[in-house]
């Protein structure tokens, strides 16, 4: 009964070791692309009014928000918008681990920012 149990508590740390293997937490790269393709409008509905909107001389719009980070700091967050959609992305002196952030394949390769 003893090896049983024993044998049992190996193959449930031997599968725990290897999901942790194989995945990893996802970063505010990861999120800030999957905005691309999606509407100035959905993104606004989700993040609220931007704190600051740019039109550039060729139309497109650079929408940015701001995130208190501590005394002195704040993360910046850029959508660059054409004709109404998220085409590019970037930010500056943000944390790229946030908060809640779900586990997804190790495989998929953290996005780089194009903005």
């Amino acid at each position: 009964m003893k090896k049983i149990i024993l044998i049992i508590l190996i193959s449930q740390v031997l599968i725990a070791c290897a999901s942790v293997a194989t995945q990893r937490y996802e970063t505010l790269n990861d999120l800030m692309q999957s905005w691309v393709g999606s509407s100035e409008e959905k993104l606004i509905n989700k993040w609220g009014v931007p704190d600051k909107s740019y039109t550039l001389t060729n139309g497109n719009k650079i929408i940015s928000y701001e995130t208190f980070v501590h005394p002195g700091r704040y993360c910046e967050e850029k959508f660059m918008l054409e004709k109404g959609i998220i085409v590019k992305w970037g930010h500056s002196r943000c944390d790229l681990s946030f908060s809640n952030a779900k586990k997804i394949s190790k495989d998929i390769p953290i996005p780089q920012p194009t903005l």
